[in-house]
């Protein structure tokens, strides 16, 4: 029982994404509500149960829609140049052909939808069962598609290069040393500098903790504007 005082029964609810969503379990709820029972269950179990019914959705829709739209997107002005030949080989190598949708899992799933709907929910430990870092359930849906600029004709595309040359500069302001192969490049060379004058100015104005590792304190430090930047990033940049 739930209580020595209000008594009522207790049901347990435990889902996962292989779980099959039955007739049986959309009755036990049903049960539960009219007996005004308690449910008891993980936040793994209700997120699985969520992104199972948003993954059959997904997967009607795809069924329904995705053709059409994936042909409309093709067909267009600029469909020809929205993925190149490699990333449209690795889509296709890659994509997953869905699997038919239970009707009854449909039905069932969205009846459940409405008894969530008009019950009442206690959370217990609230500040960790909705932390987005440290509660989270993800579930893949749909096709596969290449990440911007993850390949390219040589092989790794330029995404993964990226992120050394932009705390690259940082870096060189710390030890004088280039991490990247640009070392011959005087235009390299002339932005780091910028960029290291402008770091030590800022840790002697106090505008930038350099321990125990580099932290702007104000905003105000950085002279160079949005576009300036990424001049001097894309011309730091190898040619594409």
């Amino acid at each position: 029982k739930f209580a020595a005082v209000v008594r009522k029964p207790v049901f347990t609810f435990t889902f996962s994404r292989g779980t099959t969503i039955t007739r049986d379990l959309y009755l036990k709820l049903c049960k539960a509500r009219d007996s005004r029972a308690v449910i008891c269950a993980t936040p793994t179990s209700v997120k699985s149960f969520m992104l199972k019914f948003v993954e059959m959705m997904k997967i009607l829709e795809e069924k329904k829609f995705g053709e059409a739209r994936r042909k409309a997107k093709s067909d267009g002005l600029f469909g020809a140049f929205s993925l190149n030949s490699i990333a449209r080989r690795f889509r296709d190598s890659v994509e997953i052909v869905e699997t038919d949708v239970n009707p009854q899992e449909v039905y069932y799933g969205a009846e459940i939808m409405k008894l969530f709907k008009n019950g009442a929910l206690l959370l217990d430990e609230v500040d960790l069962l909705l932390h987005p870092l440290k509660s989270e359930l993800n579930w893949p849906v749909g096709h596969k598609d290449p990440i911007d600029y993850s390949r390219c004709k040589l092989g790794a595309g330029l995404r993964w290069d990226l992120f050394w040359h932009m705390i690259d500069g940082i870096f060189f302001a710390i030890s004088g040393k280039m991490s990247v192969p640009f070392k011959d490049s005087r235009e390299a060379i002339s932005i780091l500098e910028q960029i290291s004058a402008v770091i030590g100015r800022g840790v002697s104005e106090k505008n930038i903790q350099q321990t125990p590792h580099l932290v702007l304190l104000d905003k105000k430090i950085l002279p160079l504007s949005t576009e300036a930047a990424h001049g001097a990033l894309a011309a730091y940049l190898p040619p594409k």
